[in-house]
């Protein structure tokens, strides 16, 4: 290898290498805020600042994790209330509802097996750039 095609090999690994820092600090989710129970997180002042939200919510004590995500421009004023999850029989399954407008986002449901584990899960909000 010439000195000149090392050159030219090293400058092109620089360029991939900065290009692939930049998309991945691009992508990077940030952490807005979390609450326990039915408690609100307002996402007020970051709405306009993210095109994607991620709702992750932890099942009461269990090791199980629920995640939808969100496009900002989905939310209006008034509340949505997305529904997750699924139910096999009436007393089998898990399904947790998440409430969300363009001011906060809150847990209003989680059942899993006919029990209300509410109080003991946990929401968390990521957002994207």
């Amino acid at each position: 290898l010439s000195a000149s095609a090392g050159k030219n090999l090293q400058d092109q690994c620089t360029q991939l290498n900065q290009s692939l820092t930049q998309l991945n600090e691009g992508s990077k989710l940030k952490l807005l805020g979390n609450a326990n129970g039915k408690a609100s997180i307002d996402i007020s002042r970051y709405i306009d600042d993210y095109s994607e939200l991620l709702i992750s919510v932890t099942l009461g004590s269990t090791p199980y994790r629920i995640t939808i995500n969100i496009p900002p421009a989905e939310l209006v004023d008034s509340e949505i209330t997305y529904q997750s999850g699924s139910r096999a029989t009436a007393s089998n399954g898990t399904v947790v509802n998440v409430s969300c407008s363009r001011k906060h986002v809150y847990i209003s449901a989680v059942i899993v097996n006919d029990n209300d584990v509410l109080a003991y899960s946990t929401i968390r909000i990521y957002g994207r750039k």
